[in-house]
């Protein structure tokens, strides 16, 4: 979601529509909007690099299977 994206928004709005949670991802200095922001059921990572964001990623993803 590092672009702002007329795309994204629906698609963020039907997975909130079919109850599904969401892991956005944002590259560090972006600007994310507050529709996403505020989406329940949303969790956005924000990372530096491919590193960061694996690191990230993986630790969302084990806490989410909890």
């Amino acid at each position: 979601v590092s672009e702002t994206s007329h795309g994204v928004g629906i698609e963020i709005g039907m997975s909130y529509c079919l109850n599904l949670k969401r892991i956005l991802l944002l590259e560090e200095g972006k600007h994310v909007t507050k529709f996403a922001q505020g989406m329940p059921g949303t969790t956005i990572i924000e990372y530096k690099n491919i590193k960061d964001l694996k690191t990230k990623l993986s630790s969302v993803l084990d806490r989410l299977k909890k």
